[in-house]
């Protein structure tokens, strides 16, 4: 007998079936991130990842199904918590965007929690698989430091889904765990006071204006999480407090936290007058205070007028670091928000220096390590009242000989100093070969129609024979120069004179009373001019100078038993008039000096002079 299906052809085929090899084995990871800090109350804590690997051969293989697996909650000292409940309210398994455990802890759950898996997770071969565990803290979580561990490998559900048989777990690194999480108090608030740094005044195109700072002040005891500042906003008024839109005023917004710069905004916008900029994530920790300082660049083509600006307490985006939740920016005593810059008037930029130089070079010098006065330098900035200031926070001195051709200015001088009101501004010490004398002070900060004066002297080198004269070019004068080319500030030299600006010519003469002796102008236009006398006294001493004709006729008396300290003196001078005012007639006439020093020594001196009318 035949057997028939009807409206079946043969022959008759089962289904087609994949013959797969039984899994043996699966791996398990825990992939270390970095620590977690997390307020109580607080949900979705990471409290670890595993990387589950089944490590068969590719279409071979089977799956690996996991049912579930146990863990504990460890303390610091890395033991087992009995009563779990006190930090976790619930424990969730996640992999990639699917739930595969949701677990609540009770108050009374014992140190092993049980993590079933609903639906059963199933690990390809070769393919590494994430699985996450995500903690919720109840509001009263116990503070401290927690960490979540799996039980051993005997407690890990895993098998090969066609067999039903158990496959091997290896753990990476036992004992195998997460990340350490610090439950901390959640943060509710943060204490501000403003500090006003706009000064009154700024120049069309400043840049680097230190306008306001915010000091942030986090009130929470240690244990508590700390504050996150992610973004601000501050506004900009005029002097009625009207809007004024930024983006033609202000080219750059600069933030700096504690110091260091964090954040910027370009072209701020020219509409509206609200600057919004985010912060990367700026962190207050408990009993810290942070400095918050909003610094401005001004557009180099600033319309003048006035400027401010408001950052209000809703200005500061500030929230719990842990649980992202905003919290209350409150004021410290005594302050009140908002926080003003202080209001500044934008000033048209000054453009010019007036450089000029006034001489006082002695015409004979000595070196004998005294300093001496070569000259005075004058700075004007010429703008207007109420144009932008100039600074100058360098000068270079160079050295000529008496034709004006360069001279190296180290050999003739140790060192050249600056001095600003009576006080050293700034110095160069000079070696023997340096050709100019560069010197640095604190900024002078110049402003429109306020002169300034700098006293300038030198020490003679030892043993220099030539003279010397000191000046300057344009380029010798250290303006700090706008940053934008558009604003250069000019050095000008006064009106009638030119750059390079020199000193008179200054001789040096030997250290002793006999080869210093001399006077200038020889001869000189009696009546007209005066002629100074130069000696240099080896000690302190008292002087008399009389001046005689060829036939020894006394003419005049210039000193009679004067005192005068050591060193060079040329401050003494005759007029060319006799003893009853007279001007003397041309000719050839003899000045004496006596000099008696403090030793008791005393010498006498003659020399001619020549009176040309």
């Amino acid at each position: 007998m035949v057997l028939r299906l009807q409206g079946q052809p043969y022959p008759i085929r089962t289904g087609l079936a994949r013959v797969v090899a039984e899994a043996t084995e699966i791996d398990v990871a825990a992939m270390a991130s970095a620590p977690i800090e997390a307020a109580q109350g607080q949900p979705n804590v990471p409290f670890a990842t595993l990387r589950l690997t089944n490590p068969g051969v590719t279409g071979v293989t089977s799956d690996v199904r996991v049912a579930s697996f146990v863990v504990t909650l460890r303390d610091s000292a890395g033991r087992a918590v009995t009563a779990p409940g006190a930090v976790l309210q619930r424990l969730e398994v996640w992999s990639g965007p699917q739930l595969l455990a949701d677990r609540p802890i009770s108050a009374s759950e014992d140190s092993l929690i049980d993590l079933t898996l609903s639906p059963l997770l199933s690990v390809p071969v070769n393919a590494p698989l994430d699985v996450r565990i995500l903690g919720d803290l109840p509001s009263n979580a116990a503070l401290g430091r927690w960490r979540l561990a799996l039980r051993d490998t005997s407690s890990f559900d895993a098998r090969d889904p066609n067999s039903g048989n158990r496959v091997a777990v290896v753990y990476a690194n036992p004992p195998l765990q997460g990340d350490p999480v610090t439950v901390e108090i959640p943060a509710d608030s943060v204490s501000v006071r403003g500090v006003p740094r706009m000064p009154p005044t700024v120049g069309v195109g400043a840049a680097g204006v230190v306008a306001l700072e915010a000091v942030l002040r986090h009130p929470g005891v240690a244990g508590t999480a700390a504050i996150r500042l992610d973004s601000l906003v501050v506004r900009s008024v005029d002097e009625s407090r009207n809007p004024v839109a930024p983006g033609p005023t202000i080219e750059r917004l600069h933030v700096r936290w504690n110091g260091v710069d964090v954040a910027s905004l370009a072209d701020p916008p020219s509409t509206g007058n609200v600057m919004a900029l985010g912060l990367p994530g700026l962190i207050t920790e408990p009993g810290e205070i942070d400095t918050l300082t909003l610094v401005l660049d001004f557009e180099a083509a600033a319309p003048t007028g006035t400027f401010e600006l408001i950052l209000g307490a809703s200005g500061l985006w500030m929230s719990d670091a842990d649980t992202r939740l905003p919290i209350v920016v409150a004021p410290e005593s005594g302050f009140e928000f908002p926080i003003l810059s202080g209001l500044t008037r934008i000033s048209a930029p000054s453009r010019t220096l007036i450089a000029g130089l006034v001489d006082r070079m002695p015409a004979t010098l000595a070196a004998d390590g005294s300093a001496v006065v070569a000259g005075d330098v004058t700075l004007l900035n010429d703008a207007t009242a109420g144009s932008g200031t100039i600074a100058v926070d360098r000068f270079v001195v160079r050295a000529a000989d008496a034709d004006r051709a360069p001279t190296p200015v180290g050999w003739l001088a140790t060192t050249i100093r600056l001095h600003h009101q009576g006080a050293l501004w700034g110095e160069a010490v000079l070696q023997p070969g340096d050709t100019l004398a560069t010197i640095t002070g604190a900024a002078l900060q110049m402003s429109p129609q306020s002169p300034a004066t700098l006293q300038l002297s030198f020490v003679p080198r030892s043993g220099s024979s030539q003279g010397l004269r000191l000046g300057f070019t344009a380029a010798d004068v250290g303006v700090l120069q706008p940053t934008n080319p558009l604003l250069a500030i000019a050095v000008q030299a006064p009106p009638g004179q030119a750059f390079p600006l020199w000193t008179d010519y200054g001789s040096f003469t030997v250290a002793n009373l006999e080869k210093s002796y001399a006077n200038f102008p020889n001869p000189f236009a009696a009546g007209r001019e005066p002629t100074h006398f130069a000696y240099y006294l080896p000690s302190s001493g008292q002087v008399t100078l009389r001046i005689w004709t060829a036939r020894g006729e006394r003419v005049a008396t210039v000193l009679e038993g004067a005192s005068r300290a050591q060193g060079l003196h040329q401050d003494d001078a005759w007029d060319g008039r006799n003893g009853h005012g007279d001007v003397v007639t041309n000719g050839v006439y003899l000045a004496e000096i006596v000099v008696k020093l403090a030793d008791g020594e005393s010498r006498r001196l003659l020399r001619k002079v020549a009176v040309v009318r």
